[in-house]
């Protein structure tokens, strides 16, 4: 017990619960090592320094920002204490009911220790305790839950939680009510008597099941399920708007957003209020129907009788927008575009008809005033991946951004070769349409026209050059700065990596804008699978700052954390990025390894010349092993006694904590920020730069 106690080592910055949390993984470890029979005195001593870990873990939750140091005293002075009972236990001896009586004993103080710790968490953010299999299974029934595994294969798990009114991820392990029971039994009747049903369903033979408008119900089954099951549904009546007729179609085909794209085209198609979406999107009066007049009026190429005929009919547009994006318009896919783009953040249950008619409003302002010329403040979406906010964290405010997680309703948005995200950014960036013109009807294979129209596309789109090349500069920035600051946060025991997968910008009258895809391999990383705690939460908005006017050398420190944190596949690589980011921040020619030592070991602890000497000893050997990677005296195939192969990724993980930890201290230090490499760590060293 000694040896678990001395071996909690000290680390810098921490906060008494990110200390309780790696203290347990370490004792935990310990543990396993430790294997005790059944009702012997080793086991009781097992639990009791469970219960001592937990009741440690309790006082820190109810404080999240008690010192470090408090936390240590509590949870070493309680192992001191197990130590002296349990040699007494050893040299005395327990007979089995003194045993039992002990463990019972522990086993109340740990469950009180859970209580503690739960009120600390607010009841909406509670988890549920999770029941037994036998439990579950008993409450379902066993040919119920065959049931609803076969009916989430054919229809998807979050289509299947929708109709049923339930969280997305609760679908296979909910009780289900009387009537969830008696819609489960309806859908399998419907789903059965389905041509392919033993096999597969397309996603075709689904939409027209489920997501088509029946005229029996007035909706789609999808729909009229998930109302039937509890949900809400708003009492809009068509008052012969657009607004009120496109939430109640979105109302009805909302489902689709679970599908793929090409189901919300086909359900949409056969909903009897279609057409009219159209004769509505194209009356007179509506800011949208503008766009394709004045497009239509504008062309110099056409005369004044099919100039009218254009404005008329309303022929399809070329439009180009600030995100980059362009192409065809036609007022016809409009209503579509609407529905495909609204912005749903919701689950499966969470008032979900609601945030369909308060998005449809929210769209159609926008799409109004993009179509009378003006800039809106629309959305990029950002999917990062290899991190995830942990249960009590339910998002992240930042300045003109906010981190939430996926919504299953963005998934048609993102093809299906993209990495899934597991975070989403939401961006907030100006979109205005910069272009638009009359589409040509005709094929033109005239080279020399051809040229003539590019050349005049060229010209009127230089207007928005400057617009359109913020634009696509400012938003990877911003998104750097995002993952930086995440990486920033990273708790003491944990570094945080995270990948960006996707962009997407969107636009209510296209449905989506320019979007920008990672490669199908994003995501692989030796820090993966990390989540964002409240107190990480916090760090992230403290760093969110921007760095993209830093000098070029903490710039270039800034590129190789991050590509070390969620680029690197191979741990050698991410081991030899972190060094190379030490360097850039304190290093330079003369007397590298000395330098970087000494300015990491002062700017990390400047006051404690213990800790700066054993800080000192940890940088200068770990750049003795990243030396010897690079000229290949160590590696994989040339293992030494000082270096060990198996060890790289423990390496890895303490390169990356100083080289993190030592650029916060130079963000913290103003003073520090424009000055080159040398000039820096002469500053830190001798407090002057020159």
């Amino acid at each position: 017990m000694s040896d678990v106690a001395e071996s909690l080592v000290r680390v810098d910055g921490e906060t008494g619960l990110e200390f309780c949390q790696g203290a347990g993984l370490l004792i935990v470890d310990e543990l396993k090592n430790r294997q005790a029979e059944t009702g012997t005195v080793s086991e009781l001593i097992v639990m009791a320094v469970m219960a001592k870990l937990q009741q440690t873990c309790a006082e820190a939750y109810l404080d999240l920002k008690r010192p470090r140091s408090e936390i240590e005293g509590v949870l070493r002075a309680g192992l001191r204490e197990l130590h002296r009972q349990a040699e007494s236990w050893v040299n005395d001896g327990l007979n089995d009911d003194q045993i039992a009586a002990q463990q019972a004993a522990y086993e109340v103080e740990i469950e009180r220790s859970n209580a503690v710790a739960a009120r600390a968490v607010p009841e909406a953010r509670r988890k549920p305790t999770p029941m037994d299999f036998d439990e579950l299974l008993e409450a379902q029934g066993g040919e119920t839950r065959m049931i609803i595994f076969e009916i989430a294969r054919v229809v998807t798990p979050e289509l299947f939680a929708f109709m049923l009114n339930v969280p997305s991820d609760r679908v296979f392990d909910h009780i289900p009510n009387d009537t969830q029971r008696e819609v489960i039994g309806e859908l399998t009747s419907i789903l059965r008597q389905l041509p392919g049903y033993e096999y597969e369903l397309s996603d075709g033979a689904i939409g027209e099941a489920l997501i088509s408008y029946q005229s029996e119900l007035k909706s789609s089954q999808a729909t009229h399920f998930h109302v039937k099951c509890g949900g809400l549904r708003p009492p809009i009546d068509d008052d012969g708007s657009l607004d009120s007729a496109l939430q109640i179609v979105a109302m009805d085909v909302v489902a689709a957003r679970l599908c793929d794209e090409s189901t919300l085209m086909r359900t949409l198609a056969t909903h009897p209020l279609h057409r009219e979406l159209v004769l509505r999107v194209m009356k007179e009066g509506e800011p949208i129907a503008a766009l394709f007049t004045r497009a239509a009026e504008a062309d110099s190429n056409l005369d004044a009788v099919e100039r009218q005929m254009a404005a008329y009919y309303m022929n399809p547009v070329i439009a180009h927008w600030t995100d980059g994006s362009g192409g065809s318009l036609d007022v016809r896919h409009v209503p579509e575009a609407l529905i495909a783009s609204l912005r749903l953040t919701c689950d499966t249950s969470d008032d979900v008809l609601r945030e369909v008619c308060d998005s449809v409003a929210e769209s159609l302002t926008q799409a109004r005033e993009l179509a009378a010329g003006g800039p809106v403040n629309a959305v990029a979406y950002v999917g990062l991946c290899n991190v995830a906010l942990d249960d009590d964290v339910p998002r992240i405010e930042l300045p003109n951004m906010m981190i939430r997680r996926p919504s299953v309703f963005e998934k048609h948005a993102v093809p299906s070769f993209v990495k899934k995200a597991t975070l989403v950014a939401e961006v907030s960036t100006e979109l205005q349409l910069r272009d638009v013109t009359l589409q040509s009807m005709s094929m033109n294979d005239d080279p020399k026209e051809i040229l003539r129209e590019f050349a005049e596309q060229n010209e009127r789109s230089i207007t928005y050059a400057d617009k359109r090349k913020a634009l696509s500069e400012s938003l990877p920035e911003r998104v750097l700065q995002l993952r930086f600051a995440i990486a920033l946060a990273s708790p003491q025991r944990r570094l945080l990596g995270p990948v960006w997968v996707y962009t997407i910008y969107r636009n209510p009258l296209t449905g989506h804008g320019g979007n920008s895809l990672g490669s199908a391999g994003a995501g692989e990383s030796n820090f993966r699978d990390q989540a964002i705690d409240r107190l990480a939460a916090e760090r992230v908005a403290r760093y969110f700052v921007p760095t993209d006017n830093l000098h070029a050398s903490l710039r270039l420190a800034r590129t190789r954390i991050l590509q070390a944190l969620s680029e690197r596949g191979d741990v050698i690589d991410c081991f030899i990025d972190f060094v190379i980011a030490w360097e850039s921040v304190v290093g330079y020619s003369e007397s590298t390894t000395f330098l970087v030592s000494a300015a990491m070991s002062t700017l990390l602890s400047p006051d404690d010349v213990e800790k700066r000497r054993d800080l000192f000893n940890q940088v200068k050997k770990l750049y003795g092993h990243r030396s010897a990677v690079v000229h290949g005296s160590a590696g994989r195939d040339a293992p030494s006694k000082s270096f060990k192969i198996t060890e790289v990724s423990d390496y890895a993980t303490q390169a990356g904590r100083l080289a993190i930890d030592t650029f916060k201290r130079v963000l913290e230090r103003p003073e520090l920020l424009d000055l080159d490499t040398q000039e820096r760590v002469r500053m830190v060293l001798l407090g002057f730069p020159k």
